[in-house]
């Protein structure tokens, strides 16, 4: 957010010129996890497919009415892992009024979370 180049802190120092800007130990700590837990492939893949539910569920209104709606998504996977499973599962079957998108996203979002490094 205070990036010098492209953040809030040139807009601010526009009208302030003598602000100083500085990142919070909460900020430098996230940064840390962050790119400590990007650099591991299967941290990286996780929430790659966390972010993947989220834009499945949202990006049709008939999917966001069935129950996927992912306002807070990695407390919503923990508590509706078998939920989410199961609504995932009756759309595989029940291929009737279901579009190829819809399908093909909901077996490759079914395996994945049926997967042991996910669900771990």
């Amino acid at each position: 957010m205070s990036g010098h180049i492209s953040g809030v802190q040139p807009l601010v120092r526009e009208d302030y010129p003598v602000a100083y800007f500085f990142n919070c130990a909460a900020h430098r700590l996230y940064l840390v996890l962050y790119y400590s837990a990007s650099s591991i492939p299967l941290v990286r893949v996780f929430f790659a497919n966390v972010a993947a539910l989220n834009t499945f569920s949202r990006s049709s209104p008939r999917r966001n009415n069935c129950g996927i709606q992912m306002e807070r998504t990695i407390s919503v996977l923990y508590d509706k892992y078998k939920v989410l499973l199961e609504l995932l599962e009756k759309t595989i079957e029940s291929t009737q009024g279901w579009d190829d998108a819809s399908i093909s996203q909901a077996s490759g979002l079914y395996h994945v979370m049926n997967s042991f490094c996910f669900a771990f």
